[in-house]
């Protein structure tokens, strides 16, 4: 990771179109990015670390201002995000969405199936506890 950020000039782009791109990413077993959108800030989390703003710089190509890093969302056929390209210093890594039913909305974190042992973990929601979640924040 580079302590040098380039300069790049940020986009608006829809909440709408954010919104599409949240989720759960497998950077590997037991380290995940998290991507969720607050207001109309798409903001990433990976496992155990900060939490840090993501800006645009196209629709699907978007940058931290504390590290030189882009996060790129390319769609399939069908138009949907199955993962996200991390690029970084002079490597890219492809990483997988694994949970695309798992959302996290204004920073209020909610699960479409709740039954869901896996998205449970990466939302740090005990299984016992997912009924109490669901209905309280979503």
């Amino acid at each position: 990771m580079s302590d040098k950020v380039a300069e790049r000039k940020e986009i608006a782009v829809s909440p709408k179109i954010l919104a599409l791109y949240t989720g759960i990413y497998e950077l590997r077993p037991g380290f995940d990015l998290v991507i969720t959108l607050e207001g109309e800030q798409l903001v990433s989390q990976a496992t155990g670390q900060d939490k840090i703003p993501l800006f645009a710089e196209s629709e699907t190509k978007f940058f931290p201002k504390v590290m030189d890093a882009e996060i790129e969302f390319p769609k399939d056929d069908r138009g949907a995000v199955t993962h996200l390209m991390l690029h970084q210093g002079a490597g890219s890594s492809r990483v997988r969405r694994w949970r695309q039913r798992a959302c996290v909305r204004l920073g209020i974190r909610c699960l479409r199936r709740r039954d869901d042992p896996l998205a449970l973990r990466a939302l740090r929601i005990e299984p016992e506890n997912a009924y109490r979640q669901q209905f309280r924040h979503g």
